[in-house]
């Protein structure tokens, strides 16, 4: 089986804080990411908005467009509104024949705004739900951004597959689940961390790590 290697153009600048590789050539960046052997790139704000302009781009750096990121307002547009709104980029994405659009409700982020202190962040004022078709990378049950194995607390590394997650408005609603991410059963992510969220396995939920 063959496989195809993407990279995000945030190795080379950030879009949420300019300031970070934002005098990077976005030339330099295709030129980078074609010598090291990717395949594709995703979408940045660097990248020509009309398909004529960024496909003959690519291609001249052999690279083809594998995803992107598009950060929608559901808590202040309508679903309509924001179905007309994506249009223009989901045009962009069918002429480069990329594969998938990442999806992500954004609705008063402070991200990339350092004059907002956290606790300003959105509350949510019911539950909500959320869903993983193919899981993720592996993490640490216990601590948010532990994104290394090693890193982990002992036994506390989980590589999940497919599984929804309830994300209580009130932690405290939790209580009573286990944490054990072994046993097939609904459990507590983030336990204790204002974090906490219920992971649902569903079929497919063992495919990237054996179940205990």
């Amino acid at each position: 089986m063959s496989v195809k290697l993407g990279i995000a153009p945030i190795a080379w600048s950030n879009d949420d804080m300019p300031e970070l590789g934002g005098d990077t050539p976005l030339e330099q960046c295709l030129s980078e990411a074609s010598e090291a052997g990717f395949s594709g790139i995703e979408f940045g704000r660097k990248f020509p908005k009309k398909s004529d302009e960024l496909i003959p781009m690519l291609e001249k750096y052999n690279l083809k467009l594998c995803s992107g990121w598009y950060g929608a307002n559901l808590r202040r547009n309508s679903v309509k509104e924001e179905i007309d709104l994506i249009q223009e980029q989901l045009k962009l994405f069918q002429d480069c024949k990329a594969p998938c659009i990442v999806f992500a409700e954004v609705s008063d982020s402070i991200a990339g705004d350092q004059l907002k202190p956290l606790s300003t962040r959105p509350k949510m004022d019911s539950d909500g739900w959320m869903w993983m078709l193919h899981g993720d990378m592996g993490e640490d049950n216990t601590k948010p951004l532990t994104l290394n194995k090693e890193d982990a607390a002992e036994g506390q590394w989980i590589e999940s597959g497919a599984h929804l997650m309830l994300m209580p408005k009130d932690p405290a609603t939790l209580k009573g689940n286990t944490t054990d991410f072994n046993s097939g059963a609904p459990y507590i992510m983030f336990e204790g961390t204002g974090y906490d969220h219920l992971m649902i396995p569903v079929e497919g939920y063992f495919d990237y790590q054996a179940k205990k």
